[in-house]
Protein backbone atom coordinates (compact mmCIF):
# COMPACT_ATOMS: atom_id res chain seq x y z
CA UNK A 1 0.00 0.00 0.00
CA UNK A 2 2.77 2.46 -0.83
CA UNK A 3 0.50 4.77 -2.89
CA UNK A 4 -2.22 5.09 -0.26
CA UNK A 5 -3.08 8.73 0.52
CA UNK A 6 -5.77 8.17 3.16
CA UNK A 7 -7.39 5.40 5.16
CA UNK A 8 -11.01 5.16 6.23
CA UNK A 9 -11.96 2.96 9.15
CA UNK A 10 -15.49 2.28 10.33
CA UNK A 11 -15.82 1.19 13.93
CA UNK A 12 -18.86 -0.18 15.68
CA UNK A 13 -16.87 -0.25 18.91
CA UNK A 14 -13.66 1.53 19.90
CA UNK A 15 -10.70 -0.73 19.09
CA UNK A 16 -7.53 -0.05 21.06
CA UNK A 17 -5.06 -1.89 18.83
CA UNK A 18 -6.35 -0.77 15.44
CA UNK A 19 -3.49 1.52 14.41
CA UNK A 20 -0.85 -1.01 15.50
CA UNK A 21 -2.49 -3.57 13.18
CA UNK A 22 -2.57 -1.17 10.21
CA UNK A 23 0.99 0.23 10.42
CA UNK A 24 2.88 -2.93 9.29
CA UNK A 25 0.82 -2.97 6.06
CA UNK A 26 1.46 0.68 5.14
CA UNK A 27 4.78 2.12 4.00
CA UNK A 28 6.18 5.61 4.68
CA UNK A 29 5.14 8.32 4.07
CA UNK A 30 2.13 7.27 6.11
CA UNK A 31 -1.31 8.38 4.89
CA UNK A 32 -3.80 10.38 6.90
CA UNK A 33 -5.84 8.20 9.24
CA UNK A 34 -8.77 9.48 11.28
CA UNK A 35 -11.15 7.77 13.67
CA UNK A 36 -14.23 9.41 15.17
CA UNK A 37 -16.16 7.89 18.07
CA UNK A 38 -19.78 8.85 18.66
CA UNK A 39 -21.45 7.62 21.84
CA UNK A 40 -24.90 7.44 20.28
CA UNK A 41 -27.07 8.99 17.61
CA UNK A 42 -30.82 9.65 17.66
CA UNK A 43 -31.53 6.36 15.87
CA UNK A 44 -29.35 3.28 16.54
CA UNK A 45 -29.21 2.38 12.80
CA UNK A 46 -27.74 5.76 11.84
CA UNK A 47 -24.02 6.05 11.15
CA UNK A 48 -21.61 8.95 11.08
CA UNK A 49 -19.06 9.37 8.32
CA UNK A 50 -16.45 12.13 8.21
CA UNK A 51 -14.26 12.55 5.13
CA UNK A 52 -12.02 15.40 4.07
CA UNK A 53 -9.71 15.66 1.07
CA UNK A 54 -7.44 18.68 0.90
CA UNK A 55 -4.97 19.93 -1.70
CA UNK A 56 -2.29 22.43 -0.77
CA UNK A 57 -0.62 24.24 -3.66
CA UNK A 58 2.84 25.15 -2.42
CA UNK A 59 4.07 26.55 -5.76
CA UNK A 60 3.36 30.16 -4.70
Amino acid sequence: MSNCSSCETRLDEPTAGLSQAEVPMIEEPYPVSTAVEVGSLVHPDWILEVECIAYIDDSA
